[in-house]
């Protein structure tokens, strides 16, 4: 994500104040809610795309004469990059994403598919970052422990456009360092790091969201 110093940047609501807007916020699950006050139900082009598939990610058969596998994963991550690249804003690639943020499984059942389906390359800067990544089409795929299953329990991942999401912060609050000030019963110093900003989108049709991805069977 490109930062900018902006004097106008601006907290959210959550945890008294002090929370910035998410990815699940900027990324509905059904692609509906408000954000940023805009109504995504009567403003459409306010709204992620979206694909709960509901499928395994890779299926088969451990039978003597197993089936054909069927990709049902890279299928519908095809599918989604369409969605989100319909729109012809910038040039190329930028219509679609150039990152995607999954769960652990998610990252996994798309290595798995590569058995069938060729070589899989990495992003040699975001590795060199300490980012475990493997490459599809034009985008790095990166797994994050972090990254919450969907609401019926299965696996997720969001398609992101880093060409339109941006990381606003006062230049005043950029983690300034307040006064330190020595504990009452103790022999230190302690004090406030502040910082104040927002992560904010200006093209969600471009960003998308997967669901209802499954382990192997």
């Amino acid at each position: 994500f490109r930062g900018h110093r902006s004097p106008e940047a601006t907290m959210k609501t959550g945890n008294s104040s002090k929370r910035s807007t998410g990815l699940a916020a900027i990324c509905a699950e059904d692609g509906t809610g408000t954000l940023f006050n805009i109504a995504r139900a009567t403003n459409a082009w306010w709204a992620n795309q979206y694909l709960d598939t509901n499928d395994t990610a890779l299926e088969g058969t451990t039978s003597a004469q197993p089936a054909p596998v069927v990709h049902n994963q890279l299928r519908d991550m095809e599918k989604l990059r369409k969605q989100c690249g319909r729109l012809a804003n910038g040039s190329g690639k930028q219509r679609y994403p150039d990152l995607i943020l999954c769960t652990e499984d998610y990252e996994t059942f798309y290595k798995l598919s590569g058995s069938a389906t060729g070589v899989r390359y990495v992003n040699p800067k975001a590795l060199d970052m300490g980012f475990d990544n493997v490459k599809w089409n034009s985008t790095t795929i990166i797994p994050d422990v972090d990254c919450p299953y969907d609401a019926g329990g299965d696996d997720k991942a969001f398609f992101l456009n880093s060409d339109y999401l941006l990381l606003e912060y006062s230049p005043s609050l950029n983690f300034k360092m307040g006064d330190m000030i020595e504990g009452a019963e103790q022999l230190a110093l302690s004090g406030h790091l502040y910082w104040a900003g927002e992560l904010t989108c200006t093209h969600c049709a471009l960003q998308g969201i997967h669901l209802g991805i499954t382990g192997l069977v």
